[in-house]
């Protein structure tokens, strides 16, 4: 037992404070308090937290641009046009239910660039404009459509009669003759056709206008020069 105890080195007096303590209190002794950091060197270790942070989110938003990119790529079709086409343009602001959000046609004056176009906007303030492809679509003229129309007048002897494609009820515009869906039972045919007995002065089968509902519909503008155009 002497032996064994000869070899343990002997414990510092801070030990045995510490051990003393514990066996009393059952907790070590109290330390004093570390050394508060300076103003100057809190201010250098934010700066150096938030000069890592600012390169770490500057390389995790390069990356997600990148992968954007590839990924937008690969439906992506280059679109070209040509000086003196007309095309249209997306207003800049958010558009209301039933307001168009193209506008125009404008027409091309100068190709800037692979993806950018010098339009002429017919504007007294700035007529002339730099705009990205990806707010352009290309006009097209719409072809007139003639239709011609056989009537009585200077038929020869010789011409064939026009078919009579309308019926009797269909000439004088009242519904007796009306062809109702076949889908609906007789008992709804019979309340559908009571209701036009009944309101036979409102109801006719040839296309008209009516004023018997009117409404307002209030669309607004599109100025082109209060938004910012990016590509």
């Amino acid at each position: 037992m002497a032996a064994r105890q000869g070899n343990q080195e002997p414990l510092e007096p801070e030990t045995v404070a510490q051990e003393t303590a514990k066996k009393r209190k059952g907790r070590g002794p109290r330390k004093p308090a570390p050394e508060v950091p300076t103003v100057q060197e809190e201010a250098g270790a934010w700066g150096n937290q938030a000069a890592r942070f600012r390169g770490l989110t500057q390389e995790n938003l390069e990356a997600s641009q990148e992968d954007m990119k590839r990924w937008y790529d690969q439906n992506a079709t280059l679109v070209e046009f040509q000086p003196g086409q007309k095309v249209w343009v997306m207003a800049p602001v958010e558009p209301r239910v039933l307001q168009d959000k193209w506008t125009g046609p404008f027409e091309v004056v100068e190709r800037k660039s692979e993806v950018t176009y010098l339009l002429d906007l017919r504007s007294p303030m700035k007529p002339l404009r730099v705009l990205h492809v990806n707010r352009l679509k290309p006009h097209f003229e719409r072809t007139e459509l003639s239709m011609l129309l056989a009537t009585d007048d200077g038929v020869g002897e010789e011409s064939e009669p026009l078919p009579d494609l309308l019926s009797a009820g269909e000439k004088d515009g009242s519904v007796e003759g009306v062809i109702l869906s076949p889908s609906l039972t007789e008992e709804q045919q019979g309340d559908c056709r009571h209701v036009l007995g009944q309101f036979s002065s409102l109801f006719s089968l040839i296309p008209g206008v009516t004023h018997l509902c009117t409404h307002d519909m209030a669309l607004g503008t599109v100025h082109l020069l209060n938004g910012r155009f990016t590509g």
